[in-house]
């Protein structure tokens, strides 16, 4: 009898994980949040219609996760007990900055989330037994066929780079020219952090089980696009909405169905989880026989951080954590 709370339920990916857990029989109910009544109210009438499940099964939160007092009031509205909470709101911001000091894009994926998992816990609704899942994302490391619109960190993520991650929209010589270039730098800064962060509660709350999961890169439909490439700045937007098929064909993405099934069992799902707690895990190495992150979005997957050593950095991470509660406390004093 599990009770699954999903961050950013009216977007592709969380529409698709309610789609998918209303076929497992542990899963009693499934909470969503989403900005606003309307969206909620439109969300859940489509669901009832797509899978032919009692109205009563879906519940629903009004939560913005960039807004402080939202957060606070709707961890309150939230179900007494949570047995696992999936952390999925995010994308892309629009490089600006938020009055707490960080950037729009970190606020949105990870201190919103950070804030959320914190009023929860002081509400005992998050306990003993939860698991917790933020929904990573393969930026997180370096992914080379991206390269130009990627930043790269080249497997070196230091105690240095937190605060400017954090603080500082992502710029070099090349961003100043090609703009998305500095949007993805503020989404890679703000999942490493995120990620990290996440990871390191895993020290901090041993009872209950932390992981990251990506679902990879999800290719849209020919026209549409995707919630995420919709955001991006142009030209990153416009091949992602106009021509999917490119980016599935040379193996940066798949279908939304392999990748949202990747939360399923041993992750939301099982009486234990298949991962270690604090494991990131997301699509291999696949990189031309040289044994790097090339392609990205897809095909086999497993926990990461051996492979990537920021990731795996106990220290790193607990540092992270320290900055991300420093602006937390910054956003609660405003």
């Amino acid at each position: 009898m599990v009770l699954i709370l999903i961050t950013g339920g009216n977007g592709d990916v969380g529409i698709e994980a309610c789609k998918q857990l209303t076929t497992k029989p542990e899963v009693t109910k499934v909470v969503i949040t989403c900005r606003s009544e309307e969206k909620t109210t439109k969300t859940i009438d489509g669901l009832v219609v797509d899978t032919g499940k009692d109205p009563s099964f879906f519940g629903y939160v009004v939560m913005d996760l960039t807004d402080y007092s939202s957060i606070v009031e709707g961890a309150k509205a939230c179900p007494k007990k949570i047995d696992r909470l999936c952390l999925n709101v995010g994308g892309l911001g629009k490089c600006e900055m938020h009055p707490c000091g960080a950037t729009d894009g970190m606020v949105l994926n990870t201190l919103g989330h950070a804030l959320l998992f914190d009023k929860l816990v002081e509400l005992g609704k998050i306990s003993k037994g939860s698991r917790v899942i933020y929904v990573g994302s393969e930026v997180s490391h370096d992914v080379y066929s991206f390269t130009g619109f990627l930043p790269h960190y080249y497997g070196r993520f230091s105690e240095n780079y937190i605060e400017t991650a954090i603080s500082k929209n992502y710029t070099d010589v090349l961003a100043s020219v090609l703009p998305v270039r500095r949007q993805l730098g503020d989404y890679k800064n703000a999942k490493i952090i995120g990620q990290m962060y996440f990871s390191h509660m895993a020290k901090e709350y041993p009872d209950i089980h932390f992981m990251t999961i990506s679902p990879g890169a999800i290719e849209g439909s020919d026209g549409k696009g995707t919630g995420f490439a919709n955001n991006a700045f142009p030209p990153l937007n416009v091949m992602m909405k106009h021509t999917p098929y490119l980016f599935g064909w040379i193996g940066v993405t798949h279908k939304i169905t392999p990748g949202v099934e990747r939360f399923m069992d041993g992750v939301l799902l099982g009486d234990e989880s298949k991962y270690k707690s604090g494991a990131m895990v997301m699509s291999k190495k696949d990189g031309l026989g040289l044994g790097l992150f090339f392609w990205g979005g897809r095909n086999e997957y497993d926990d990461i951080r051996p492979l990537v050593p920021y990731l795996a950095d106990e220290e790193l991470a607990s540092k992270t954590a320290v900055a991300v509660r420093k602006y937390l406390s910054l956003w609660e004093q405003m």
